[in-house]
C-alpha cells in the first residue's frame, strides 16, 4: 500500500510492562524495528504508571483499554504524526482503529481474548459482526487464547470444536493466518 512502506507494527502480549527486563526489551526492539505503533496486551499496570516511560521512547497513546478484573488491558501506541488514527470500536477484550495515510486506509484490530471459552465465543460473533462494517485491509493481532491447528499443541489437549470456532472467525473475516518464524512457544 502507498504510503505503508516504512510502516512497522509491534504487537506483544507484554504479560507485565513496569518491570526492568520488559523495558530493557521496549528499548532494544523500538532502536532496531523502529515501529510506528506498537500494541500491548497483559501488561498487569495502568497506563498512567508507564506513560512517562512510553513517552521517553517517542510514544503517545492512541487507544486505552485498562482492565476490568482479569478483562481487558490493551494499549495501542503511536510515534507517527503522519498518519491518521481514528477509532472504530472497542470492548474489554478488543480495540478496532483505521490507519489512514493520505488516501490509503486500512484497518487493525488489537486482541486480548478472555481466557472462558464461552466469552471467546461472544467475542468471536461480535468480530464476525463487525466484519460487516469494516471497508477495506483489516489486521487481528494479539492474544486470541485459542489455536488453528493441532501443531501449535505442545503438551496440552488439542479441542477440534474450539479451533473450529475461531476457524469460522478467521474465514469470515477474510483473515489469512501467517505463520510464526520461530518462537512457536512463548508461555
Amino acid at each position: 500500500m502507498n504510503g505503508f512502506d516504512d510502516f512497522v507494527l509491534v504487537s506483544w502480549n507484554i504479560r507485565g510492562a513496569s518491570n526492568k527486563v520488559t523495558w530493557r526489551y521496549l528499548r532494544e526492539m523500538t532502536r532496531r524495528y523502529r515501529p510506528s505503533v506498537f500494541m500491548v496486551y497483559e501488561t498487569h499496570v495502568a497506563f498512567s504508571a508507564t506513560q512517562d516511560r512510553w513517552s521517553t521512547l517517542g510514544f503517545k497513546p492512541l487507544f486505552i483499554q485498562e482492565a476490568r478484573g482479569h478483562a481487558g488491558e490493551i494499549w495501542v501506541l503511536s510515534n507517527h504524526t503522519d498518519f491518521v488514527f481514528q477509532l472504530v470500536d472497542s470492548t474489554p477484550h478488543f480495540i478496532t482503529f483505521s490507519i489512514r495515510k493520505r488516501v490509503a486506509e486500512w484497518f487493525c484490530s488489537g486482541v486480548y481474548a478472555s481466557p472462558n471459552p464461552s466469552l471467546r465465543v461472544n467475542l468471536w460473533n461480535y468480530l464476525i459482526s463487525l466484519r460487516g462494517n469494516i471497508k477495506g485491509p483489516w489486521m487481528m493481532a494479539g492474544d486470541m487464547n485459542e489455536i488453528l491447528n493441532a501443531t501449535e499443541v505442545d503438551g496440552g489437549n488439542f479441542i477440534a470444536s474450539k479451533s473450529n470456532l475461531f476457524r469460522n472467525v478467521v474465514d469470515s473475516c477474510d483473515f489469512i493466518d501467517v505463520q510464526a518464524v520461530r518462537g512457536f512457544y512463548t508461555w
